[in-house]
């Protein structure tokens, strides 16, 4: 029983260690996925989206414009350091 809840516990670690939190990237240009500013919160086209791409909850966050994800895989997330929307 005690070797089980170490590998549940370090396993967990893991999961947490591969994942982060941020703007979806979309698959063909690199760019953030956008989302109606109009609706911002939670969204099913961004709870979709993000759970496609392997997060586990989505929301339309209003400031960016942008669908937010949690728990999402660091391929799999908009940065502006690496950024290559609109041919940059």
């Amino acid at each position: 029983m005690k070797l089980f809840l170490l590998l549940v516990i370090s396993a967990s670690m893991l999961i947490e260690v591969y994942s982060e939190h941020g703007y979806i990237r979309k698959f063909d240009d690199g760019c953030k996925l956008s989302c109606n500013i109009l609706l911002p919160g939670e969204n099913d086209s961004c709870k979709f989206q993000c759970k496609i791409r392997g997060g586990s909850w989505g929301y339309c966050w209003g400031w960016g414009a942008a669908c937010w994800c949690e728990d999402l895989p660091p391929n799999r997330i908009w940065r502006s350091e690496t950024n290559k929307c609109g041919g940059k």
